[in-house]
């Protein structure tokens, strides 16, 4: 360095206030390799927040909505399952190839129409056990054609079962009820 550039330096350096805080995070920004990045993560962290300091739920958006499906769970729900006739549970994707959220969904549209034949005033879980047996039978009846038949002659047939999970005094209560039964389809004699 000659000596008049140096003592120019020296004298920027020395004389030069020192940078503010937000002259610092900029220069720092610079040097990153990821600057949108972190802008992003600035923005959400900062900006964001302060933007809705003034709603009624504050953060209502930041960083998850607070959706309603997600943040309350209902105090009931039940699931069903498959059985054989001595009600031990059967890997009905390999009997059948169909997955229990289908069977679920079957039983719940046939509870549904057990529930308008009954007046559609009742909530699908008061429903009497006769209508969940016409609804089950009517699931498995759909789902018959759906299995092989040799697996399923030497089930001998197929129940239906549903448990029902209630969330009551701080406890966990789980119900279980056979809902319906069908037998496995006998050959016609030659």
């Amino acid at each position: 360095m000659h000596l008049p550039a140096a003592t120019a330096y020296l004298t920027a350096v020395t004389t030069a206030s020192p940078p503010s805080h937000l002259q610092r995070v900029v220069a720092w920004l610079h040097r990153q390799p990821l600057k949108f990045l972190w802008l992003l993560v600035l923005w959400m962290a900062f900006v964001l927040p302060w933007l809705q300091r003034d709603q009624n739920k504050p953060g209502e958006f930041y960083p998850f909505s607070n959706l309603p499906m997600y943040s309350s769970f209902a105090p009931s729900t039940y699931y069903v399952y498959v059985t054989d006739l001595a009600d031990q549970p059967v890997a009905i994707k390999f009997l059948s190839g169909q997955v229990l959220s289908n069977i679920k969904k079957t039983y719940e549209s046939e509870l549904k129409k057990q529930k308008s034949k009954a007046g559609g005033s009742i909530k699908l879980a008061d429903l009497p056990i006769e209508k969940r047996h016409e609804a089950g039978n009517a699931t498995l009846h759909w789902l018959v054609p759906f299995c092989h038949a040799d697996q399923l002659a030497q089930l001998g047939g197929l129940r239906l079962r549903q448990v029902s999970i209630d969330y009551r005094e701080g406890r966990i209560e789980k119900t279980e009820l056979p809902v319906g039964e069908v037998h496995a389809p006998t050959a016609p004699a030659p």
